[in-house]
């Protein structure tokens, strides 16, 4: 299903998973380490939908950063679009370089928002920006322990006393880990 149309872009013929589907939004992010200093996070959306001609892979699109891990900002970009709907999407990409300096950590979310919100950006674009947020902010168990052996080792209790002994800022990063919460309390209580 390639639409002819001016202001078409490419789209791809996709089979729905199943009869009754109507939409199907794939996104991932994978984080991968660089070198000692530095974090690489690549995300990938892809959309297959109906539209004219049938279901079609609509949106397919890619956008890695490289990230400073000591100060958690962004220094280098990369976006690109493999599937869009309309000839004028690329022109979006550029707008990603807005990204680089960005710190991810309090705040960057709103940032993302005000950046690259509504019709300040590519939804698509600033949906993978806000998983790699996501995902970078979840992975710091996974980097805390990443060459420390002893750690993995560790029962899962014991792993996660490490974890907060390494990197105090997962107390109030989120609901089960607020400070005044039973899991906190416990690791905080097993640490003294």
């Amino acid at each position: 299903m390639i639409d002819q149309s001016p202001d078409a872009g490419r789209a791809s013929p996709a089979t729905p998973r199943t009869p009754d589907t109507l939409y199907d939004r794939d996104v991932r992010t994978r984080l991968y380490r660089q070198d000692p200093q530095t974090i690489r996070a690549v995300a990938t959306l892809q959309d297959d939908s109906f539209g004219p001609g049938g279901f079609a892979t609509v949106h397919d699109m890619m956008l890695a950063v490289e990230i400073d891990e000591p100060s958690m900002r962004i220094e280098t970009v990369k976006a690109e679009m493999v599937g869009h709907p309309h000839r004028t999407c690329p022109s979006t990409l550029r707008d990603m370089d807005q990204l680089i300096g960005l710190r991810i950590g309090s705040g960057y979310f709103r940032e993302l928002r005000e950046r690259f919100g509504g019709n300040r950006g590519c939804n698509h674009l600033h949906t993978m920006a806000q998983h790699i947020g996501t995902v970078v902010s979840l992975s710091f168990a996974a980097r805390v322990v990443e060459n420390d052996t002893e750690a993995q080792a560790l029962p899962h209790e014991r792993w996660m006393l490490r974890v907060v002994q390494n990197e105090p800022r997962v107390i109030d990063s989120c609901a089960i880990w607020h400070q005044d919460g039973e899991l906190a309390t416990r690791m905080l209580a097993a640490d003294t």
